[in-house]
């Protein structure tokens, strides 16, 4: 148990990365006029 405690912040830190990077190619599509 305790090491799933450990692995939380990893796996949410690459969650939001993902996310973020989600976001900036949004944001890319949206400025080229997608």
């Amino acid at each position: 148990m305790p090491t799933d405690w450990q692995r939380i912040p990893e796996v949410a830190q690459k969650t939001f990365q993902t996310y973020e990077r989600l976001a900036a190619a949004k944001q890319k599509l949206a400025t080229l006029g997608g």
